[in-house]
Protein backbone atom coordinates (compact mmCIF):
# COMPACT_ATOMS: atom_id res chain seq x y z
CA UNK A 1 0.00 0.00 0.00
CA UNK A 2 1.48 3.56 -1.13
CA UNK A 3 2.06 6.33 1.80
CA UNK A 4 0.16 9.07 1.25
CA UNK A 5 1.17 12.04 3.41
CA UNK A 6 -1.55 14.62 3.89
CA UNK A 7 -2.04 17.85 4.97
CA UNK A 8 -5.29 19.47 7.13
CA UNK A 9 -7.07 16.20 7.34
CA UNK A 10 -10.12 16.31 10.38
CA UNK A 11 -10.73 13.02 9.79
CA UNK A 12 -9.78 9.60 9.09
CA UNK A 13 -12.43 7.06 9.14
CA UNK A 14 -11.27 3.31 8.29
CA UNK A 15 -14.20 0.64 7.73
CA UNK A 16 -12.89 -3.26 7.50
CA UNK A 17 -16.27 -5.02 7.72
CA UNK A 18 -16.28 -8.31 9.90
CA UNK A 19 -16.39 -11.12 7.46
CA UNK A 20 -19.15 -13.18 6.70
CA UNK A 21 -18.40 -16.63 5.24
CA UNK A 22 -15.07 -15.78 4.65
CA UNK A 23 -16.29 -12.19 2.72
CA UNK A 24 -14.97 -8.52 3.51
CA UNK A 25 -17.85 -5.75 2.79
CA UNK A 26 -16.80 -1.83 3.27
CA UNK A 27 -19.55 0.83 3.04
CA UNK A 28 -18.00 4.36 3.86
CA UNK A 29 -20.66 8.00 3.25
CA UNK A 30 -18.67 11.08 4.12
CA UNK A 31 -19.50 14.54 3.95
CA UNK A 32 -17.50 17.91 5.09
CA UNK A 33 -14.39 19.25 3.98
CA UNK A 34 -10.72 17.74 4.69
CA UNK A 35 -11.79 14.32 5.15
CA UNK A 36 -10.12 10.80 4.54
CA UNK A 37 -10.97 6.92 3.93
CA UNK A 38 -8.84 4.32 4.56
CA UNK A 39 -10.13 1.21 3.42
CA UNK A 40 -7.43 -2.22 3.91
CA UNK A 41 -9.38 -6.13 3.20
CA UNK A 42 -7.41 -8.76 3.26
CA UNK A 43 -10.34 -11.76 3.13
CA UNK A 44 -8.81 -15.30 3.24
CA UNK A 45 -10.66 -17.77 0.95
CA UNK A 46 -13.19 -14.87 0.29
CA UNK A 47 -14.12 -11.71 -2.04
CA UNK A 48 -13.65 -7.73 -0.24
CA UNK A 49 -15.94 -5.22 -1.58
CA UNK A 50 -15.64 -1.80 -1.16
CA UNK A 51 -17.86 1.24 -1.59
CA UNK A 52 -16.92 4.65 -0.59
CA UNK A 53 -18.80 7.74 -1.75
CA UNK A 54 -17.41 11.09 -0.72
CA UNK A 55 -19.91 14.40 -0.74
CA UNK A 56 -16.82 16.67 0.81
CA UNK A 57 -16.56 19.90 -0.52
CA UNK A 58 -12.33 20.38 -0.78
CA UNK A 59 -8.93 18.68 0.18
CA UNK A 60 -10.88 14.79 0.07
CA UNK A 61 -8.68 11.38 0.10
CA UNK A 62 -9.27 7.76 -0.43
CA UNK A 63 -7.05 5.11 0.09
CA UNK A 64 -8.21 1.63 -0.91
CA UNK A 65 -6.02 -1.36 -0.28
CA UNK A 66 -7.39 -4.94 -1.31
CA UNK A 67 -5.70 -8.92 -1.31
CA UNK A 68 -7.51 -11.58 -2.20
CA UNK A 69 -6.79 -15.52 -2.37
CA UNK A 70 -6.80 -17.27 -5.47
CA UNK A 71 -10.92 -17.72 -6.58
CA UNK A 72 -11.37 -14.67 -4.76
CA UNK A 73 -13.08 -11.20 -6.51
CA UNK A 74 -11.65 -7.46 -5.32
CA UNK A 75 -14.33 -4.84 -5.96
CA UNK A 76 -13.70 -1.23 -5.32
CA UNK A 77 -16.16 1.72 -6.08
CA UNK A 78 -15.10 5.04 -5.20
CA UNK A 79 -17.18 8.16 -6.10
CA UNK A 80 -16.78 11.81 -5.39
CA UNK A 81 -18.92 14.61 -5.82
CA UNK A 82 -18.55 17.58 -7.93
CA UNK A 83 -17.87 19.97 -4.73
CA UNK A 84 -14.69 17.65 -3.66
CA UNK A 85 -12.23 19.78 -5.31
CA UNK A 86 -8.46 19.22 -4.43
CA UNK A 87 -9.24 14.97 -3.89
CA UNK A 88 -7.02 12.17 -4.24
CA UNK A 89 -8.26 8.56 -4.67
CA UNK A 90 -5.21 5.58 -4.15
CA UNK A 91 -6.35 1.80 -5.27
CA UNK A 92 -3.93 -0.89 -4.99
CA UNK A 93 -5.56 -4.62 -5.42
CA UNK A 94 -3.51 -7.38 -5.54
CA UNK A 95 -5.15 -10.81 -6.35
CA UNK A 96 -7.41 -12.96 -8.33
CA UNK A 97 -10.33 -10.94 -9.96
CA UNK A 98 -9.18 -7.59 -9.66
CA UNK A 99 -12.05 -4.47 -10.67
CA UNK A 100 -11.98 -0.85 -9.79
CA UNK A 101 -14.34 1.62 -10.33
CA UNK A 102 -12.88 5.55 -9.25
CA UNK A 103 -15.17 8.54 -10.54
CA UNK A 104 -14.09 12.10 -9.08
CA UNK A 105 -16.17 15.10 -10.43
CA UNK A 106 -14.15 17.38 -8.10
CA UNK A 107 -11.37 19.42 -9.59
CA UNK A 108 -7.92 19.44 -9.36
CA UNK A 109 -8.41 15.52 -8.73
CA UNK A 110 -5.87 12.84 -8.42
CA UNK A 111 -6.78 9.35 -9.82
CA UNK A 112 -3.80 6.14 -9.01
CA UNK A 113 -5.20 2.47 -9.47
CA UNK A 114 -2.77 -0.03 -9.04
CA UNK A 115 -3.77 -3.88 -9.78
CA UNK A 116 -1.84 -6.66 -9.54
CA UNK A 117 -2.53 -10.08 -10.55
CA UNK A 118 -5.13 -11.87 -12.38
CA UNK A 119 -8.73 -10.67 -14.00
CA UNK A 120 -7.50 -6.98 -13.82
CA UNK A 121 -10.12 -3.96 -14.78
CA UNK A 122 -9.82 -0.42 -14.40
CA UNK A 123 -12.53 2.29 -14.85
CA UNK A 124 -11.81 5.94 -14.12
CA UNK A 125 -14.17 8.99 -14.76
CA UNK A 126 -13.21 12.13 -14.37
CA UNK A 127 -15.64 14.83 -15.45
CA UNK A 128 -17.17 18.49 -14.03
CA UNK A 129 -14.43 21.31 -14.79
CA UNK A 130 -11.58 18.49 -13.95
CA UNK A 131 -8.61 21.64 -14.28
CA UNK A 132 -5.01 20.17 -14.13
CA UNK A 133 -6.54 16.22 -13.64
CA UNK A 134 -4.08 13.80 -13.44
CA UNK A 135 -4.87 9.69 -13.57
CA UNK A 136 -2.40 6.88 -13.24
CA UNK A 137 -3.52 3.13 -13.94
CA UNK A 138 -1.10 0.48 -13.63
CA UNK A 139 -1.58 -3.47 -13.99
CA UNK A 140 0.39 -6.01 -14.63
CA UNK A 141 -0.56 -10.02 -15.23
CA UNK A 142 -3.33 -11.42 -16.80
CA UNK A 143 -6.66 -9.95 -18.23
CA UNK A 144 -6.03 -6.29 -18.45
CA UNK A 145 -8.40 -3.89 -19.08
CA UNK A 146 -8.37 -0.16 -18.52
CA UNK A 147 -10.77 2.61 -19.21
CA UNK A 148 -10.01 6.67 -18.52
CA UNK A 149 -12.61 9.18 -19.96
CA UNK A 150 -11.23 12.64 -18.46
CA UNK A 151 -12.48 16.29 -19.22
CA UNK A 152 -10.29 18.71 -18.05
CA UNK A 153 -7.63 21.62 -18.72
CA UNK A 154 -4.22 20.57 -17.86
CA UNK A 155 -4.55 17.13 -18.06
CA UNK A 156 -2.42 13.89 -18.19
CA UNK A 157 -3.15 10.54 -18.61
CA UNK A 158 -0.70 7.02 -18.04
CA UNK A 159 -1.42 3.76 -18.23
CA UNK A 160 0.56 0.62 -18.13
CA UNK A 161 -0.58 -3.40 -18.77
CA UNK A 162 1.97 -5.49 -18.80
CA UNK A 163 0.52 -9.43 -18.82
CA UNK A 164 3.36 -12.30 -18.18
CA UNK A 165 0.86 -14.84 -17.46
CA UNK A 166 1.27 -17.93 -19.83
CA UNK A 167 -1.88 -19.37 -21.40
CA UNK A 168 -4.02 -15.86 -20.60
CA UNK A 169 -5.24 -12.83 -22.90
CA UNK A 170 -4.91 -9.55 -21.79
CA UNK A 171 -4.44 -5.73 -22.51
CA UNK A 172 -7.15 -3.60 -24.02
CA UNK A 173 -6.64 0.30 -23.20
CA UNK A 174 -9.14 3.29 -23.99
CA UNK A 175 -8.95 6.83 -23.56
CA UNK A 176 -10.89 9.73 -23.99
CA UNK A 177 -9.53 13.18 -23.24
CA UNK A 178 -10.70 16.45 -24.09
CA UNK A 179 -8.26 19.33 -22.68
CA UNK A 180 -6.03 21.92 -23.38
CA UNK A 181 -2.75 21.15 -22.08
CA UNK A 182 -3.14 17.05 -22.78
CA UNK A 183 -1.25 14.00 -22.32
CA UNK A 184 -1.52 10.72 -23.30
CA UNK A 185 0.83 7.75 -22.43
CA UNK A 186 0.04 4.33 -23.26
CA UNK A 187 2.38 1.10 -22.42
CA UNK A 188 1.32 -2.29 -23.22
CA UNK A 189 3.14 -5.65 -22.88
CA UNK A 190 2.40 -8.53 -23.78
CA UNK A 191 -0.42 -10.43 -26.23
CA UNK A 192 -4.04 -9.59 -27.26
CA UNK A 193 -2.88 -5.71 -27.32
CA UNK A 194 -5.42 -3.57 -28.49
CA UNK A 195 -5.63 0.79 -27.85
CA UNK A 196 -7.69 3.46 -28.87
CA UNK A 197 -6.42 6.83 -27.92
CA UNK A 198 -9.32 10.19 -28.80
CA UNK A 199 -7.91 13.34 -27.96
CA UNK A 200 -9.52 16.75 -28.58
CA UNK A 201 -7.54 19.89 -29.32
CA UNK A 202 -5.35 21.62 -26.63
CA UNK A 203 -1.32 21.62 -26.56
CA UNK A 204 -2.04 17.51 -27.48
CA UNK A 205 0.54 14.70 -27.22
CA UNK A 206 0.07 11.07 -27.40
CA UNK A 207 2.17 8.27 -27.10
CA UNK A 208 1.89 4.33 -27.34
CA UNK A 209 4.08 1.99 -27.19
CA UNK A 210 2.75 -1.66 -27.84
CA UNK A 211 4.76 -5.03 -27.43
CA UNK A 212 3.57 -7.98 -28.55
CA UNK A 213 0.76 -9.97 -30.16
CA UNK A 214 -2.15 -8.90 -31.43
CA UNK A 215 -1.27 -5.18 -31.64
CA UNK A 216 -3.81 -2.43 -32.95
CA UNK A 217 -3.66 0.93 -32.20
CA UNK A 218 -6.00 3.87 -33.14
CA UNK A 219 -5.31 7.51 -32.63
CA UNK A 220 -7.89 10.52 -33.35
CA UNK A 221 -6.33 13.63 -32.57
CA UNK A 222 -7.90 16.94 -33.43
CA UNK A 223 -5.74 19.18 -31.50
CA UNK A 224 -3.59 22.60 -31.83
CA UNK A 225 0.83 21.33 -31.36
CA UNK A 226 -0.43 18.00 -31.42
CA UNK A 227 1.97 15.25 -31.79
CA UNK A 228 1.47 11.17 -32.13
CA UNK A 229 4.19 8.39 -31.98
CA UNK A 230 2.88 5.07 -32.32
CA UNK A 231 5.71 2.14 -32.15
CA UNK A 232 4.27 -2.03 -32.18
CA UNK A 233 6.73 -4.39 -32.45
CA UNK A 234 5.63 -8.00 -32.88
CA UNK A 235 2.63 -10.03 -34.45
CA UNK A 236 -0.15 -8.31 -36.45
CA UNK A 237 0.43 -5.00 -36.32
CA UNK A 238 -2.03 -2.14 -37.46
CA UNK A 239 -1.90 1.47 -36.55
CA UNK A 240 -4.85 3.67 -37.36
CA UNK A 241 -4.14 7.60 -37.10
CA UNK A 242 -6.47 10.61 -37.85
CA UNK A 243 -5.17 14.42 -36.86
CA UNK A 244 -6.25 17.45 -37.34
CA UNK A 245 -4.70 20.00 -36.55
CA UNK A 246 -2.00 23.11 -36.81
CA UNK A 247 1.59 21.90 -36.07
CA UNK A 248 1.14 18.14 -36.14
CA UNK A 249 4.06 15.20 -36.53
CA UNK A 250 2.50 11.42 -36.85
CA UNK A 251 5.69 9.02 -36.35
CA UNK A 252 4.39 5.39 -36.11
CA UNK A 253 7.31 2.71 -36.28
CA UNK A 254 6.44 -1.08 -36.87
CA UNK A 255 8.46 -3.78 -36.49
CA UNK A 256 7.87 -7.67 -37.29
CA UNK A 257 4.98 -9.25 -39.56
CA UNK A 258 1.52 -7.81 -40.55
CA UNK A 259 2.51 -4.57 -40.52
CA UNK A 260 -0.05 -2.39 -41.59
CA UNK A 261 -0.74 1.78 -41.41
CA UNK A 262 -2.63 4.32 -42.72
CA UNK A 263 -2.47 8.01 -41.89
CA UNK A 264 -4.55 10.76 -42.73
CA UNK A 265 -3.08 14.43 -42.02
CA UNK A 266 -5.65 17.21 -42.47
CA UNK A 267 -3.27 19.64 -41.44
CA UNK A 268 -1.22 22.73 -41.95
CA UNK A 269 2.15 21.87 -40.31
CA UNK A 270 1.94 18.48 -40.84
CA UNK A 271 4.56 15.78 -41.13
CA UNK A 272 3.89 12.15 -41.17
CA UNK A 273 6.90 9.11 -41.05
CA UNK A 274 6.24 5.80 -41.21
CA UNK A 275 8.72 3.04 -40.57
CA UNK A 276 7.37 -0.50 -41.22
CA UNK A 277 10.39 -3.47 -41.17
CA UNK A 278 9.17 -7.43 -41.73
CA UNK A 279 6.63 -9.45 -43.72
CA UNK A 280 2.76 -7.75 -44.95
CA UNK A 281 4.25 -4.37 -45.04
CA UNK A 282 1.50 -1.63 -46.72
CA UNK A 283 1.57 2.09 -46.11
CA UNK A 284 -1.26 4.72 -46.98
CA UNK A 285 -0.29 8.31 -46.16
CA UNK A 286 -3.05 11.13 -46.91
CA UNK A 287 -2.61 14.81 -46.12
CA UNK A 288 -5.06 17.09 -47.33
CA UNK A 289 -6.55 20.50 -46.02
CA UNK A 290 -10.09 19.54 -44.12
CA UNK A 291 -11.20 23.17 -44.71
CA UNK A 292 -11.18 22.33 -48.69
CA UNK A 293 -14.17 21.09 -50.41
CA UNK A 294 -12.26 20.20 -53.36
CA UNK A 295 -12.74 16.80 -54.42
CA UNK A 296 -10.08 15.34 -56.41
CA UNK A 297 -11.02 12.46 -58.76
CA UNK A 298 -7.76 11.30 -60.86
CA UNK A 299 -5.96 14.47 -62.47
CA UNK A 300 -8.23 17.11 -61.36
CA UNK A 301 -6.65 20.54 -61.17
CA UNK A 302 -9.27 23.08 -60.48
CA UNK A 303 -9.54 24.34 -56.61
CA UNK A 304 -6.70 22.42 -55.23
CA UNK A 305 -6.80 21.80 -51.66
CA UNK A 306 -4.33 24.45 -49.92
CA UNK A 307 -2.35 22.84 -47.40
CA UNK A 308 0.69 24.21 -45.41
CA UNK A 309 4.38 22.67 -45.30
CA UNK A 310 3.78 18.76 -45.83
CA UNK A 311 6.24 16.23 -45.56
CA UNK A 312 5.59 12.05 -45.88
CA UNK A 313 8.37 10.14 -45.17
CA UNK A 314 7.96 5.52 -45.20
CA UNK A 315 10.56 3.69 -45.24
CA UNK A 316 9.19 -0.41 -45.64
CA UNK A 317 12.00 -3.02 -45.59
CA UNK A 318 10.87 -6.88 -46.74
CA UNK A 319 8.50 -8.30 -48.35
CA UNK A 320 5.07 -7.89 -49.76
CA UNK A 321 5.10 -3.66 -50.06
CA UNK A 322 2.29 -1.20 -50.96
CA UNK A 323 2.81 2.42 -50.44
CA UNK A 324 0.24 4.99 -51.28
CA UNK A 325 1.32 8.70 -50.90
CA UNK A 326 -1.37 11.92 -51.84
CA UNK A 327 -0.37 15.39 -50.71
CA UNK A 328 -2.79 18.66 -51.99
CA UNK A 329 -0.69 21.89 -52.30
CA UNK A 330 2.17 23.62 -50.98
CA UNK A 331 5.75 22.75 -49.98
CA UNK A 332 5.44 18.99 -50.27
CA UNK A 333 7.79 16.28 -49.95
CA UNK A 334 6.86 12.68 -50.31
CA UNK A 335 9.81 10.05 -50.25
CA UNK A 336 9.50 6.30 -50.66
CA UNK A 337 11.75 3.87 -50.06
CA UNK A 338 11.34 -0.44 -50.22
CA UNK A 339 13.45 -2.63 -50.23
CA UNK A 340 13.17 -6.52 -50.68
CA UNK A 341 10.22 -8.35 -52.83
CA UNK A 342 6.61 -7.48 -54.30
CA UNK A 343 7.49 -3.56 -53.87
CA UNK A 344 4.73 -1.25 -55.18
CA UNK A 345 4.09 2.37 -54.50
CA UNK A 346 0.48 2.24 -55.78
CA UNK A 347 -1.96 -0.97 -55.62
CA UNK A 348 -2.24 -0.51 -59.79
CA UNK A 349 -0.70 1.00 -62.69
CA UNK A 350 -4.57 2.59 -63.43
CA UNK A 351 -4.32 4.07 -59.85
CA UNK A 352 -3.97 8.12 -59.67
CA UNK A 353 -2.33 7.81 -56.52
CA UNK A 354 1.48 6.52 -56.01
CA UNK A 355 2.71 9.44 -54.80
CA UNK A 356 0.42 11.97 -55.99
CA UNK A 357 1.17 15.56 -55.00
CA UNK A 358 -0.74 18.40 -56.82
CA UNK A 359 0.47 22.37 -56.79
CA UNK A 360 3.44 24.35 -55.63
CA UNK A 361 7.27 23.20 -54.89
CA UNK A 362 7.09 19.24 -54.99
CA UNK A 363 9.72 17.09 -54.67
CA UNK A 364 9.43 13.34 -54.93
CA UNK A 365 11.46 10.02 -54.54
CA UNK A 366 10.67 6.72 -54.61
CA UNK A 367 13.54 3.98 -54.52
CA UNK A 368 12.40 0.30 -54.97
CA UNK A 369 14.82 -2.42 -54.19
CA UNK A 370 14.63 -6.04 -55.53
CA UNK A 371 11.41 -8.00 -57.16
CA UNK A 372 7.90 -6.84 -58.26
CA UNK A 373 8.65 -2.95 -58.63
CA UNK A 374 5.61 -0.82 -59.84
CA UNK A 375 5.31 2.90 -59.39
CA UNK A 376 3.23 5.81 -60.40
CA UNK A 377 4.15 9.15 -59.44
CA UNK A 378 1.92 12.45 -60.13
CA UNK A 379 2.72 15.87 -59.52
CA UNK A 380 0.82 18.91 -60.94
CA UNK A 381 1.63 22.10 -61.35
CA UNK A 382 4.40 24.35 -60.09
CA UNK A 383 8.09 23.52 -59.47
CA UNK A 384 8.24 19.37 -59.51
CA UNK A 385 11.51 17.71 -58.96
CA UNK A 386 11.28 13.76 -59.30
CA UNK A 387 13.69 10.68 -58.31
CA UNK A 388 13.12 7.41 -59.05
CA UNK A 389 15.12 4.35 -58.72
CA UNK A 390 14.34 0.84 -59.47
CA UNK A 391 16.45 -1.91 -59.16
CA UNK A 392 16.37 -5.17 -60.46
CA UNK A 393 13.05 -7.41 -61.69
CA UNK A 394 9.86 -6.44 -62.70
CA UNK A 395 10.51 -2.87 -63.45
CA UNK A 396 7.75 -0.27 -64.26
CA UNK A 397 7.13 3.58 -63.69
CA UNK A 398 5.28 6.05 -64.80
CA UNK A 399 5.46 10.01 -64.17
CA UNK A 400 2.93 12.67 -64.85
CA UNK A 401 4.39 16.31 -64.26
CA UNK A 402 2.89 19.42 -64.83
CA UNK A 403 3.45 22.50 -64.67
CA UNK A 404 7.09 24.90 -65.62
CA UNK A 405 10.37 23.88 -64.61
CA UNK A 406 10.03 20.45 -63.67
CA UNK A 407 12.88 17.70 -63.12
CA UNK A 408 12.35 14.34 -63.50
CA UNK A 409 15.34 11.49 -63.00
CA UNK A 410 14.46 7.62 -63.70
CA UNK A 411 16.79 4.84 -63.56
CA UNK A 412 15.69 1.10 -63.72
CA UNK A 413 18.02 -1.81 -63.72
CA UNK A 414 16.77 -4.88 -64.11
CA UNK A 415 14.68 -7.18 -66.17
CA UNK A 416 11.38 -6.01 -68.54
CA UNK A 417 11.80 -1.96 -67.72
CA UNK A 418 9.25 -0.10 -68.83
CA UNK A 419 9.49 3.86 -68.30
CA UNK A 420 6.59 6.36 -69.33
CA UNK A 421 6.80 9.76 -68.73
CA UNK A 422 4.59 13.02 -69.77
CA UNK A 423 5.68 16.39 -68.67
CA UNK A 424 3.29 19.53 -69.23
CA UNK A 425 4.14 23.11 -69.50
CA UNK A 426 7.77 24.76 -70.38
CA UNK A 427 11.41 24.39 -69.62
CA UNK A 428 10.71 21.02 -68.15
CA UNK A 429 13.70 18.21 -68.21
CA UNK A 430 13.68 14.65 -67.96
CA UNK A 431 16.87 11.88 -68.10
CA UNK A 432 15.70 8.36 -68.31
CA UNK A 433 18.21 5.12 -67.83
CA UNK A 434 17.96 2.06 -68.22
CA UNK A 435 19.94 -0.90 -67.70
CA UNK A 436 20.17 -4.77 -68.32
CA UNK A 437 21.65 -7.53 -70.66
CA UNK A 438 19.38 -9.56 -72.93
CA UNK A 439 16.12 -7.64 -72.20
CA UNK A 440 13.64 -5.47 -73.42
CA UNK A 441 13.80 -2.15 -72.45
CA UNK A 442 11.02 0.63 -73.55
CA UNK A 443 11.07 4.21 -72.38
CA UNK A 444 8.07 7.00 -73.39
CA UNK A 445 8.71 10.43 -72.90
CA UNK A 446 6.22 13.01 -73.95
CA UNK A 447 6.77 16.89 -73.35
CA UNK A 448 4.56 19.48 -74.05
CA UNK A 449 5.06 23.36 -75.15
CA UNK A 450 8.46 24.29 -75.65
CA UNK A 451 11.94 24.78 -73.95
CA UNK A 452 11.61 20.95 -72.52
CA UNK A 453 14.97 18.57 -72.45
CA UNK A 454 15.11 15.00 -72.73
CA UNK A 455 17.69 12.34 -72.42
CA UNK A 456 17.41 8.96 -72.63
CA UNK A 457 20.08 6.00 -72.01
CA UNK A 458 19.22 2.33 -72.71
CA UNK A 459 22.24 -0.52 -72.13
CA UNK A 460 21.57 -3.88 -73.06
CA UNK A 461 18.99 -5.84 -75.55
CA UNK A 462 15.65 -4.50 -77.44
CA UNK A 463 15.12 -1.67 -76.36
CA UNK A 464 12.51 0.95 -77.69
CA UNK A 465 12.69 4.57 -76.96
CA UNK A 466 9.83 7.10 -78.14
CA UNK A 467 10.38 11.00 -77.38
CA UNK A 468 7.12 13.09 -78.20
CA UNK A 469 7.95 16.80 -77.46
CA UNK A 470 6.23 19.96 -78.28
CA UNK A 471 3.22 17.74 -78.22
CA UNK A 472 -0.10 19.39 -77.31
CA UNK A 473 -1.30 17.34 -73.75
Amino acid sequence: MKTIILSGVSALAMFAAAPAMGQSNSTVNQTGSNSSVGVTQGATGGSNVSVVNQAATNGSNVTVDQTATAGAANDSLVGQAATASNSRTEVSQTGAGNDSDVDPRGDNSLVDVTQNGTGNASTVFQGAASAAVRTTVGQTGSRNTSDVGQVGVSSTIDVTQSNAAAGTTGNNSVVDQAGAFSSVNVTQNGQENDSTVNQLAGLADVTIDQNGEGNESTVNQAGLGSFVDVEQSGMTNTSNVLQVGAGSVIDVSQIGDDNSSEIVGLADGSDATVTQSGTGNSSEISQAAARQRTQIFGPIYANLPVNENDSATVTQTGTDHVSTISQYGRDQIAVVEQTGTGNRSVDSPDSPVGIMQIGRDQYAKVVQGGADNLSTVMQGSGQTDLILASSSRGNDAMVTQNGTGGSSYVAQDGLNNTATLMQGGTDNESTILQAGTGVANMATVTQGSVGNISSVDQRGGGHVATVSQNAGM
